[in-house]
């Protein structure tokens, strides 16, 4: 049954108008600790907007019986998890891009990600790039609380510093074996950039982080081995595991050579 409450999707810059149902999230939202879940975007277009009125879960039996109900076609992607950011993965943006290609770049337009009480949007660019590490625009899942940090108690932070100072003790005491390069760089490709790492390298958490002009991005990338990011400066400096990568631009070249 179609949703009656509505909201609209839009970004500066971005030529896509993206029309859901605030609801529609909600439905597609995994609670923390539970499998991730994916599947098909279903809605119309019109001039520019793109409705999108129901979802089809990768799991659902008559996903190959109808993919049109109530005169309903495929107009993008979705997936949803329980915690992280916002952004699509490298699978994500495979399957994104799969879909684009199997249906000659007409249904596949749009791609949803839900990751906790989060959501955004991502479209392709108007030179056909896509910037899958962040949405234009995050909006809020209706009826979701984000979690808030809670003061241990006096026994209990005694306790957890008990427990620190053991740990602490315990690796003085231990010599690990020496770790392999993380090997952190970066790559433009056709206007992105490509940031590429050794993932058995990888620290754990693993925090990305991504200073662009004024601003900074921090990404969870444990178990990813790249991103892919379109720079919104001409110089870009990544951060992870205790290594740096810069960027400079042809443009930011040119101006440091005078």
């Amino acid at each position: 049954m179609p949703h009656r409450t509505k909201s609209l999707w839009t970004a500066p810059g971005v030529q896509v108008r993206i029309e859901y149902a605030p609801a529609l999230l909600r439905e597609i939202r995994v609670p923390p600790g539970q499998p991730d879940r994916c599947g098909m975007l279903l809605g119309v277009r019109d001039r520019g907007t793109v409705h999108v009125e129901a979802v089809r879960g990768a799991g659902d039996s008559s996903l190959e019986e109808d993919w049109s109900p109530g005169g309903l076609e495929p107009v993008g992607i979705f997936v949803s998890r329980g915690r992280g950011e916002v952004f699509l993965r490298e699978a994500d943006v495979e399957r994104f891009e799969k879909e684009r290609r199997e249906r000659a770049g007409r249904d596949a337009v749009v791609a949803l990600v839900v990751a906790g009480d989060r959501a955004g949007f991502f479209v392709h660019e108007r030179d056909g790039s896509l910037q899958s590490i962040r949405s234009h625009l995050e909006i809020p899942v209706p009826g979701v609380r984000r979690p808030m940090n809670r003061r241990l108690k006096p026994a209990g932070a005694a306790a957890a510093f008990a427990v620190l100072a053991s740990l602490a003790v315990a690796m003085a005491a231990w010599r690990s074996p020496v770790n392999p390069p993380l090997e952190l760089e970066i790559r433009e490709q056709g206007g992105a950039l490509r940031i590429v790492w050794n993932a058995a390298a990888l620290p754990h958490p693993a925090t990305l982080e991504i200073h662009d002009g004024g601003e900074l991005r921090r990404i969870d990338v444990q178990r990813l081995s790249s991103l892919t990011y379109t720079p919104l400066s001409t110089e870009v400096e990544v951060r992870l595991g205790g290594e740096s990568a810069h960027f400079l631009s042809g443009a930011a070249k040119m101006n440091l050579a005078h």
